[in-house]
């Protein structure tokens, strides 16, 4: 991983661990800041995935691909910048289906390492089955949403204490003769 990645992956999980403080000391008005927040970021993302298209990818075998993942983050990000008006029970379930993503893509990632021998698959196992163990206990308290954004809130604080570990976690180099 190169120290940029670090850096990158240090910096959101910092960020996502001061959103999950926001809404825990506030959870009237901190899914807000968290839904504007994720929403400036998949926008973010969206368009520098269109610059990266229109430079480079549409040069590249399968770079529609890439395309096509800039569309899907510019209408997520769009999405959740829209959400501010709508009751909040459809905000939480926005965040929940976010979660659920994020959780079932550390599961993805955790078979991947465990197939190909890494001694970090536990982590990102345990990680997946918590995110998603998150999102039962929103759906099951679904009906008190203070509840709800204190489940997702301690949710949001321990994936950042995880990406925060894996940012400063060695990494193995491979070198080839």
């Amino acid at each position: 991983m190169t120290l940029f990645n670090r850096f990158k992956i240090v910096t959101y999980g910092i960020l996502e661990f001061i959103l999950g403080i926001i809404m825990l000391t506030n959870p009237d008005y901190g899914y807000r800041i968290v839904l504007l927040v994720i929403g400036l970021y998949l926008m973010f993302s969206g368009y520098k995935n269109l610059f990266y298209f229109f430079s480079m990818a549409r040069y590249m075998v399968d770079g529609r691909l890439i395309l096509v993942k800039a569309v899907i983050l510019l209408d997520f990000g769009f999405l959740a910048g829209s959400l501010t008006d709508v009751p909040r029970i459809y905000i939480l379930i926005y965040l929940m289906v976010l979660h659920t993503f994020e959780g079932t893509i550390e599961l993805l990632r955790s078979y991947e390492d465990k197939r190909v021998g890494s001694h970090s698959w536990k982590l990102k196992m345990f990680h997946g089955i918590l995110d998603l163990f998150i999102v039962i206990l929103c759906i099951v308290f679904i009906a008190n949403n203070n509840t709800v954004v204190i489940i997702f809130s301690t949710g949001l604080i321990y994936s950042s204490i995880i990406r925060i570990i894996t940012g400063f976690r060695r990494s193995s180099f491979l070198y080839v003769q």
